[in-house]
């Protein structure tokens, strides 16, 4: 999917090294694509914003990317009432983990 649909601002760096492997001439050749997991439960449909799909049309490569200094998340969920539920219990979990230390 275009991830520019479920978040506008988002935002691809590309190191060198992913430029040259994938021909491009310039970052603007590249068409940025995420994967989308449609579990048996819609509700919990998600794109994963930290491993996008960049495919270069004019020389037909393609190449999922991992954006290791990225904040985006693996998986980010499509409903905004799931994406805060889930939200809401990653803190509550890293808030457990913080007493335990």
């Amino acid at each position: 999917m275009d991830p520019l649909q479920v978040v506008p601002d988002y935002e691809v760096n590309l190191p060198e090294s992913e430029v040259t492997d994938l021909e491009l001439a310039d970052e603007t050749e590249a068409v940025i694509l995420t994967l989308v997991v449609v579990p048996d439960d819609k509700r919990y449909v998600r794109t994963n914003l930290r491993a996008p799909v960049i495919y270069n049309q004019r020389r037909n490569v393609a190449k999922q990317v991992v954006l290791y200094e990225s904040d985006y998340p693996v998986k980010y969920y499509l409903r905004p009432d799931v994406r805060e539920a889930e939200r809401g219990r990653s803190e509550t979990d890293d808030a457990g983990s913080d007493a335990k230390n």
